[in-house]
């Protein structure tokens, strides 16, 4: 969800348009995106982790979870992405 896609959804929050738990859930459900199937090799490797990047420092978790059930294959660049997420 990018910066101005919160501001709006903040802003309905405001105007009375949405609850504060619809957009709390709206939050929480965003960075998610579902692909119907996944490949992380090193075509995929760099963005994945941009991406990873920048929804963790956007969010600043305490705990992650990568719902790794739809991928279907990873080579060593995957490994790579999802250990240096790890740490």
């Amino acid at each position: 969800m990018e910066q101005q896609d919160i501001r709006n959804l903040l802003e309905q929050v405001a105007r009375g348009e949405a609850s504060v738990d619809a957009a709390m859930l709206q939050l929480k459900e965003q960075p998610f995106q579902d692909l119907g199937y996944a490949k992380l090799d090193h075509h995929r490797a760099r963005e994945v982790m941009e991406e990873l990047d920048r929804q963790i420092d956007a969010a600043l978790p305490r705990e992650l979870r990568l719902d790794l059930s739809g991928l279907t294959f990873t080579d060593s660049s995957g490994i790579a992405v999802l250990l240096r997420t790890y740490q």
